[in-house]
């Protein structure tokens, strides 16, 4: 498989990211509301040794997307730079050993806040 299996790259620039969790269907997040993005330990992996290692949060203003896999500060590095158009659950390789795999893609919608 290429790299590009796994998510999508342009200049910088990107206006907004598709986020493939599985088949054809997709949401689309604007880059507009992009605040930043954290990889940490998977802590599903402390109990479970098949769980993937890492743990990507995007923080955007309407929520937060958070992916597992491997190679994700890779991911995030292009998130952050506004060089990814869609990232999707799949495993990729490039030369020179980079490996970057999305096992798992999920979506935490924040409730909109209603002043009384």
């Amino acid at each position: 498989m290429h790299i590009e299996d796994c998510f999508g790259l342009r200049e910088a620039g990107s206006s907004a990211v598709l986020f493939y969790p599985g088949g054809i269907e997709c949401e689309c997040w604007s880059m507009s509301q992009f605040l930043r993005c954290r990889v940490e330990a998977n802590p599903a992996a402390k109990e479970d040794r098949n769980a993937p290692p890492e743990m990507l949060t995007a923080f955007f203003a309407i929520g937060r997307v958070i992916l597992t896999g491997r190679g994700l500060d890779h991911i995030a590095q292009k998130l952050q730079a506004y060089e990814l158009t869609k990232i999707k659950v799949s495993s990729s390789e490039k030369g020179e050993g980079t490996r970057v795999t999305i096992a798992s893609i999920r979506f935490e919608l924040d409730e909109p806040s209603v002043p009384n």
